[in-house]
């Protein structure tokens, strides 16, 4: 996946849904700082539209002043909270991301090697 982003010549990728280990799946983010990812835990069944919601999310932390990172980290913590509040549903709960969320802790974010 870092090749891949390599490879695009952009000046920033945002990669979801890699495959990390056998029970996680990353985020790779790569910029001209580098590749940094997060991971989380497969989960059995997921509605689709998640990995274009974590770029939707993404995108307003960095039009809003986030640095790339801190972005990655609070849109994958509340693409999270949103698949936490969903359940087995087949729709995503996007009701939780209008609610302020005094208590959102962001994904850690891993240097890529």
């Amino acid at each position: 996946a870092i090749a891949a982003a390599r490879g695009l010549g952009t000046k920033m990728v945002l990669a979801t849904s890699v495959p990390a280990w056998a029970d996680r799946l990353a985020t790779l983010l790569h910029d001209a700082a580098g590749a940094v990812f997060t991971s989380v835990a497969r989960r059995p069944n997921v509605p689709s539209g998640t990995g274009d919601l974590l770029a939707g999310l993404f995108t307003g932390a960095l039009v809003s002043g986030s640095e790339p990172r801190t972005a990655l980290a609070y849109a994958g913590a509340r693409l999270e909270m949103a698949l936490q509040s969903t359940g087995p549903a087949d729709d995503l709960n996007l009701a939780t991301l209008f609610e302020p969320e005094p208590k959102l802790i962001p994904l850690t974010i891993q240097v890529a090697v």
